[in-house]
């Protein structure tokens, strides 16, 4: 099988060749350049390139050979770009472009098709659609809309139960209880008003001028405790337990 068939035949797009012994020893310019690139795999040997090299021709002579496989350099950034074109020529005026390569720093390759230059861009395109959809299927799908939403207000409400305060205690408690609490501090509030702690003791005033203030007669309770404070014994309630009174004497 010749160069030209198997070239035609295989990918080369993937490779890239490199000589560096070769570039320390020769400048690269657009002289060089085809010699250069005759050292790659992409050259074909049987190309009127060749052929014309054989021969002794100019460079320049080529087109008057016989038709065949040619090179040409084509477009030229010195020293960093170079482009050559593989060409079939058919008559000294005309040629067909078949193949494109560059030498860029010194490396070469093979130019992608303009079918694979399309094909890479369309399969890229086709990749960002794929994934714009996928990010807007919960939106464009009416049942994964109403799950995010679900999902979404079931979030929030143990969110904001998390972090709402504890309720007080005063609201936690029954009437019952309520009357009891109310109940303490109204006897604890006669005791202490009946008999005051001593100037200065545990960081407290004396009581205000005008004595002791009168049990509350609408709570027989605590009337109780200021008769039984009064006759000297601790006073008790109906089912024989000890009052605050005693307690605190205690």
């Amino acid at each position: 099988m010749s160069a030209a068939a198997r070239s035609e035949e295989e990918d080369l797009s993937g490779v890239c060749w490199r000589d560096d012994q070769w570039l320390q020893f020769f400048p690269l310019n657009r002289l060089s350049a085809l010699d250069y690139f005759a050292l790659s795999p992409f050259y074909d040997r049987t190309c009127n390139n060749e052929q014309a090299k054989l021969q002794g021709l100019d460079p320049t002579k080529v087109a008057t050979l016989p038709p065949g496989i040619e090179y040409e350099l084509q477009e030229v950034q010195e020293p960093h770009l170079f482009v050559v074109c593989r060409q079939l020529r058919t008559t000294p005026k005309a040629a067909t472009r078949q193949q494109f390569f560059y030498i860029l720093d010194g490396s070469v390759y093979q130019a992608p098709s303009l079918h694979a230059a399309m094909a890479s861009r369309v399969s890229r395109c086709l990749y960002n659609v794929r994934q714009a959809f996928q990010t807007m299927q919960a939106d464009l799908d009416p049942l994964l809309k109403v799950a995010a939403k679900q999902e979404s207000a079931a979030g929030t409400s143990a969110a904001a139960a998390a972090e709402a305060p504890a309720p007080a205690v005063q609201k936690r408690l029954t009437n019952a209880e309520k009357e009891r609490w109310r109940l303490v501090d109204r006897m604890l509030a006669h005791i202490l008003a009946k008999y005051p702690l001593p100037q200065g003791a545990a960081g407290l005033a004396a009581p205000a001028s005008g004595g002791a203030v009168a049990p509350d007669a609408a709570d027989p309770l605590i009337a109780s405790i200021g008769d039984a404070a009064a006759a000297g014994a601790a006073p008790s309630t109906a089912n024989g337990a000890a009052t605050p009174q005693a307690v605190f004497q205690a």
